[in-house]
């Protein structure tokens, strides 16, 4: 995924696209969603916790292919540590519950997943 971080007072909201659905080996699927958080930093460390929701378009790219959508609600954990000024590596664990259009919210499955990225900011 790609995302873009706003960050006030320590509180961050993400918002990011991404293709592919690894949960089911979906090769031609666009997602997208939000994530809303706070961190505690620490000189050039920081750790935070988010929730957010994921759409997954498991369709081909917006045109009716007999797949499924399905819908994600995670919660995570994450960690980073500032390697230049503007720089960061972040790694985390989190927990994703999804769900498909077609059978509902009630018939979800929960998996754990881990996070790993970078960020590039800009201070200004």
């Amino acid at each position: 995924n790609l995302g873009i971080k706003f960050e006030v007072n320590n509180t961050y909201s993400i918002i990011h696209v991404g293709q592919g659905n690894i949960y089911n080996n979906i090769e031609k699927s666009i997602s997208y969603g939000a994530r809303y958080g706070y961190q505690f930093n620490f000189n050039s460390f920081f750790i935070g916790a988010d929730i957010g929701y994921l759409k997954m378009d498991n369709e081909d790219y917006f045109v009716a292919s007999g797949k499924t959508d399905e819908n994600a609600v995670a919660i995570n954990i994450i960690s980073g540590i500032d390697l230049f000024e503007d720089f960061s590596l972040v790694t985390g664990y989190g927990l994703s519950y999804i769900w498909s259009d077609i059978s509902g919210m009630g018939s979800g499955t929960l998996y754990g997943h881990i996070l790993f990225g970078i960020e590039i900011f800009s201070n200004n």
